[in-house]
């Protein structure tokens, strides 16, 4: 039976969509929106002020000349089953006519519910293209294609709420992720309660989201929770059998400066972040390990020619995730990469544990080599 695969998001999540058309899957070149009411309908009949509250609205990617297909399934549907209702309303009003207006209204709903059944049951069975059913804070968008719902649950899988698609595998990336979290705190501080969202998500090509742990070592640091988003897999190393990766500075938690580059916090902020998205495509295609060191190409805009030292900042043995560590990375100056490299990266650690500009990556300081 062909009944629609559900994926359910909170309603303050916008969702990142498939570059495809919801109908025909082929390159979009338009959109459409879905509005919904939370308000269960019924309730609404009996109560219709309800109706003033609870409007969502949903926009995805379509093609124009998929477009007229779509809303004639959608409003079609739409007119033929209040066209039945409304005549129903009419037709059964005089046989209540007596009653008192609520009790009335209960009764007329109750045979509604009987006259529209086997609508409800027809779209079970013939499911559209594609709906939306808003519930509180969340909304459940259900799709008639499988694949295309495989594709939009795994670009909002750290949102999801419930789905219809591999659930056991959802269930253990957000447990992974809640267990990651918990192991971040535990070697960095508690974590800031406010979160830098990417507008584009990392995994579609986008900007990381940056997590904040101002409660640790004097200062603040700036970690990803993209590279390892389910228990033993993304990026590993010799030393960690899947990681994340941060970054410090000495400069005070401010994120009301972080955009404002003529803050200190804001240059740091921005320093960090240019630094952080680059390395986290690379930490996938590469194994970086601690005492390790790295040149961006002199072309490369605004990060070219920084140098850099990895280090481990900590690991935990863990039953989900096996050994799971965060891999620091530390800006330097080209002398001290240098020093690393005829030496060793890990007396050039020790240095600057010993003049202590451990672990930050701020550069106003004097070359330790």
């Amino acid at each position: 039976m062909p009944l629609a695969t559900e994926v359910t998001l909170p309603k303050s999540h916008t969702p990142v969509w498939p570059d495809k058309c919801i109908v025909c899957h082929a390159k979009p070149d338009s959109k459409a929106k879905i509005t919904q009411n939370a308000q269960n309908p019924f309730l609404a009949f009996l109560l219709p002020f309800m109706l003033l509250f609870g409007w969502s609205r949903v926009e995805f990617p379509i093609c124009r000349k998929c477009k007229p297909r779509f809303l004639l399934q959608r409003w079609g549907r739409e007119l033929i089953c209040w066209t039945v209702i409304i005549a129903a309303i009419f037709w059964l009003m005089p046989y209540f006519k007596d009653w008192s207006s609520f009790t009335r209204k209960v009764a007329i709903c109750a045979c509604l519910l009987v006259i529209i059944l086997p609508n409800i049951i027809a779209e079970v069975i013939w499911p559209r293209i594609f709906d939306t059913t808003a519930k509180g804070d969340e909304i459940d968008y259900e799709f008639s294609s499988e694949d295309y719902a495989t594709e939009f649950q795994a670009l909002n899988l750290r949102h999801i709420n419930r789905s219809d698609l591999e659930t056991a595998d959802v269930e253990a990336a957000s447990a992974w992720q809640e267990r990651k979290s918990a192991l971040m705190e535990d070697m960095l501080g508690k974590e800031h309660d406010m979160v830098m969202h990417a507008i584009i998500p990392f995994a579609v090509g986008g900007a990381l989201d940056l997590y904040y742990y101002p409660n640790g070592v004097k200062g603040t640091g700036i970690a990803t929770k993209e590279l390892s988003e389910r228990p033993g897999e993304g990026a590993s190393n010799r030393v960690f059998g899947c990681y994340e990766i941060v970054m410090f500075t000495k400069h005070a938690l401010n994120l009301a400066d972080a955009k404002n580059e003529e803050t200190l916090f804001g240059h740091a902020h921005r320093n960090i972040s240019s630094i952080l998205n680059p390395m986290a495509r690379y930490c996938s295609e590469a194994s970086l390990n601690p005492n390790e060191t790295c040149e961006f190409p002199q072309d490369m805009e605004r990060i070219g020619g920084k140098c850099l030292i990895f280090d481990s900042y900590g690991q935990r043995n863990d039953d989900l995730g096996g050994v799971f560590g965060l891999l620091l990375i530390i800006e330097v100056f080209p002398s001290e990469m240098r020093f690393a490299r005829e030496h060793s990266g890990a007396d050039l650690i020790e240095k600057l544990k010993q003049a202590g500009y451990y672990p930050y990556s701020d550069l106003a300081r004097e070359p330790v080599a």
